[in-house]
């Protein structure tokens, strides 16, 4: 089951394979294969255009392969297939953390973080790293934010499914997909 753009629950009229019991859906998303999507992200809100990606490939179902509730809407979908999904932000990429956000003296970072847009690693209490973005300058004061840039944001992706492949054992074990070299599909080739 999953909702269309509408929000109307709909229902996929898949076949499926069984072997050694895991379920398969020939040629379309499952468990265990690697997905090329292109995407479109639009503000639900304002419709505006805030990012598009022709190159996305990712394991399906892995932990931070994908958002979850994003990968539950277009599974079961094959090659061509194309879906408009709405996330909330809690859905998304969560809500916009004040305290992630922080006003740091100028004179207290390297010159390459002095203009809006640039990145900056840092380190939370926790010892975990943090990027933070340099979203505005004002005389000798720099505002980093270290939410991810739509956080907050309600969203609609329009996602279309490029192309599915099994994935191989060592994509399974690692957790993420590799781009593979046509020319030896079992070769892994680093993270997508």
């Amino acid at each position: 089951l999953y909702r269309d753009s509408f929000g109307t629950q709909q229902r996929s009229a898949l076949s499926i394979h069984v072997e050694n019991n895991a379920v398969t859906f020939p040629g379309r998303f499952s468990e265990a294969s690697v997905q090329s999507v292109f995407y479109d992200v639009f503000d639900a809100a304002s419709d505006e255009l805030l990012e598009y990606r022709t190159d996305l490939i990712y394991l399906h179902g892995a932990e931070g392969g994908a958002l979850p509730h994003l990968q539950a809407a277009i599974e079961g979908m094959g090659v061509g297939m194309k879906r408009e999904v709405s996330l909330t932000p809690g859905q998304a990429f969560g809500p916009s953390d004040p305290a992630l956000v922080m006003r740091e003296n100028a004179a207290d970072l390297p010159p390459e973080a002095q203009r809006v847009g640039a990145s900056l690693e840092g380190e939370a209490e926790d010892g975990s790293r943090v990027m933070f973005r340099v979203t505005a300058l004002a005389r000798d004061v720099v505002t980093l934010d270290g939410n991810h840039p739509l956080a907050g944001r309600s969203l609609r992706f329009v996602v279309e499914v490029a192309d599915i492949r099994h994935a191989t054992e060592q994509e399974r074990q690692a957790g993420y997909a590799f781009r593979i070299h046509a020319a030896d599909p079992e070769a892994p080739r680093g993270p997508a």
